[in-house]
């Protein structure tokens, strides 16, 4: 009997850093459907014992930017043709660009469309012309389309019923009293800002370095995150700052997120571009304050009209860093009822049972 479900396009779950590895972390476990993950090597632990149900595949890759993902779905699209299951979730329009292989194969392709990658200022213009190849080969050639973003799902509503909104999940969380993390990394409670994210260009936190010099000298800048693939841009951050007012601490998960999270005075998201932020929606569902760039994908009803500064612009996210922090003393109540991860898990499932049936 065929394994209902395959999911690829991501580096792996759990301890992987990534918005894509984080959404599939969060869901793929609970859908109750055997499902096999496939895993790029270089990210993950050999034994890592994977939730009932999942079975993980490991298989080579590379870190070479611009070929990690293709050489690995390669791999995957080769093992499925191979080995091949009912039904494909494909995450992000890139690794799309190898779902007509899998229709050949007469297997039901799902894609999650993440993100706009090639609106993305790290890829170059052959990068750039491939991932908008795989975005219109994946939206042509998929039977069903998840937009985690609502921006996303507007704009391509063209597609009609084969368009699905679902978004990331995110559910109300009690802050934990723990400090230890901490005291480790050398911050005190509501005595810093948080940003979270992988450190590449998009994320802006360039801009997060340059307007520090301007915020407050008693709080702390915190960025929780590491680079995958441009350590020179980590050394120019840091150069950037000269030590002085930020804390690079790093890939963060688990508990010690959990401290960032509960313990922080401000949530600050400075991208040029985005998806639906997973770190963003999780500050919210600590209750944090925040600070975001004004583009549409961080426009979410949810977030108060005076959290937004102008994209790429670092002194007028200075000018909204300070006028937080001097405003917001308590926590903020979000309605999260839209994210919640009940109906998320729902409606993913649902989808894959309409495939399944057919």
């Amino acid at each position: 009997m065929k394994t209902p479900l395959a999911v690829i396009g991501l580096r792996g779950f759990p301890g992987v850093q990534g918005g894509v590895e984080r959404h599939c972390a969060d869901i793929i476990p609970l859908l109750g459907i055997t499902t096999r993950v496939y895993r790029r090597k270089p990210y993950v632990r050999s034994n890592d014992v994977p939730p009932q149900g999942i079975e993980f595949k490991d298989l080579p890759s590379t870190r070479i930017k611009g070929f990690e993902a293709a050489f690995h779905t390669l791999l995957c699209v080769l093992h499925l043709m191979v080995h091949p299951v009912h039904t494909v979730n494909v995450h992000n329009i890139g690794p799309g660009l190898f779902i007509p292989l899998l229709k050949l194969c007469g297997m039901k392709v799902v894609l999650t469309y993440h993100s706009t990658n090639y609106l993305h200022s790290k890829w170059g213009r052959i990068a750039k012309a491939i991932l908008r190849a795989g975005e219109k080969i994946s939206l042509r050639c998929s039977d069903k389309i998840i937009f985690v973003s609502p921006e996303k799902h507007s704009h391509f509503k063209h597609l009609g019923s084969k368009a699905i909104f679902i978004p990331n999940p995110a559910e109300v969380k009690t802050p934990t009293a723990e400090t230890d993390f901490l005291e480790k990394i050398g911050v005190k409670p509501a005595g810093y800002i948080l940003a979270v994210g992988r450190i590449t260009p998009e994320k802006g936190f360039d801009l997060l370095v340059k307007a520090a010099q301007r915020v407050n000298p008693s709080y702390k800048i915190v960025i929780a995150g590491d680079c995958d693939h441009s350590p020179a841009l980590l050394s120019e951050l840091k150069a950037a700052d000269r030590g002085t007012r930020i804390v690079f601490a790093g890939y963060v998960d688990g508990e010690n997120l959990r401290q960032l999270y509960s313990h922080a005075t401000l949530f600050v998201l400075p991208s040029r571009h985005e998806g639906l932020s997973l770190a963003l929606l999780e500050a919210m569902s600590y209750g944090l304050p925040v600070c975001v760039s004004d583009i549409e994908a961080n426009r979410l009803s949810q977030v108060p009209s005076d959290s937004f500064f102008a994209c790429g612009d670092a002194d007028a996210l200075a000018d909204a860093i300070g006028s937080k922090i001097s405003s917001c003393h308590t926590r903020h109540e979000y309605d999260l009822s839209q994210y919640s991860l009940s109906s998320v898990i729902s409606s993913t499932k649902g989808i894959y049972e309409t495939l399944f049936a057919q």
